[in-house]
């Protein structure tokens, strides 16, 4: 019987996976446990292997095509196996006689009827994520067009669909926009999308996925929430370097890491933020948010992007 392969679902909140490339070839012989194709999710690339032992047919995946979890994208047979038929097909079938040639609809008159009764059943395939962000975004999602199994609605066709759309008359904002008593803040990616590119030559476009969307979402969302202010001064070193030469040999025996002034300077921050707890605060509303735990974020470069891993807790945390 047919395996079917699809995009995987890596952790709890992915709604989408881009494709990188397949690792075998349309008739390849696959065992189970070989690595059969890269996806690339918002954190890393990620090497799928085979659920189960067959020969791959019916590749569907291209690179740089953007998956809803749990879409298939290829099958696994057996020897002499041929590929199933469409989902939906042999039910279709089996529930209404075929039609005589003259019975036959023309395609167009069937793709209106098709719509009738999707339509008239009153319900919209989406997630849970994708009806939130429509809410927001002031989206009905009867008008979208969803890529996920039976056309089942995402986040990123709900956002898609709204960086596209003609803002007409016969689509009315949502009603949290009409005469507010205070203009809302955009949402931050919302805001970003508004800003007039400047006329000038483009040299290239670069698309945005995986970890380098994820960090120019959070980049911006750090720009249009947060006040950013620079301070600078000089800071006498000394203590922090005798510091740093008492316990360079016992943490590197103990760690098998050298002690870095990062990591001094981390655990200093960690430590005094609790004594400054407004330092340590976020503005929601009409209230300010003390937090008891210090997350702290440290910038890291990797070879293509830099990231910034969160050791939550840090005032816990030893050196």
């Amino acid at each position: 019987m047919a395996t079917e392969v699809i995009m995987p679902k890596v952790d709890m909140v992915m709604e989408t996976g881009t494709f990188v490339e397949w690792l075998k070839k349309e008739g390849d012989r696959v065992e189970k446990g070989e690595p059969l194709f890269i996806v690339l999710t918002d954190k890393a690339n990620i090497e799928v292997e085979a659920s189960a032992a067959g020969i791959l047919a019916g590749l569907k995946a291209q690179p740089n095509d953007v998956i809803p979890v749990t879409e298939v994208i290829a099958y696994l047979l057996e020897p002499g196996e041929a590929l199933p038929a469409p989902a939906g097909a042999a039910t279709l079938a089996a529930a209404a006689p075929p039609l005589r040639a003259a019975e036959q609809p023309a395609p167009a008159a069937a793709e209106e009827e098709a719509s009738k009764a999707e339509a008239g059943n009153g319900k919209v395939r989406a997630t849970p994520a994708a009806r939130r962000v429509a809410a927001e975004l002031g989206v009905d999602l009867a008008l979208v067009s969803g890529r996920g199994t039976r056309g089942r609605i995402h986040t990123a066709d709900v956002q898609a669909f709204a960086e596209q759309r003609p803002l007409g008359a016969a689509e009315q904002p949502p009603a949290s926009m009409v005469q507010p008593a205070a203009a809302p803040p955009l949402r931050p990616e919302v805001a970003a999308s508004t800003i007039p590119l400047p006329v000038a030559r483009q040299k290239q476009v670069v698309p945005l996925a995986g970890p380098r969307k994820i960090i120019a979402e959070r980049m911006a969302y750090s720009a249009f929430t947060a006040p950013h202010i620079t301070l600078s001064l000089r800071v006498d070193m000394s203590e922090a370097t005798r510091l740093r030469a008492r316990v360079q040999g016992p943490i590197e025996q103990k760690t098998g890491q050298r002690l870095s002034f990062t990591a001094i300077v981390a655990r200093a921050a960690a430590a005094v933020l609790p004594l400054h707890p407004f330092l340590n605060a976020s503005f929601q509303d009409d209230s300010i948010i003390l937090w008891e735990d210090v997350h702290l974020g440290i910038a890291t470069s990797l070879e293509d992007y830099l990231i910034v891993p969160v050791i939550r807790e840090a005032q816990t945390e030893s050196l």
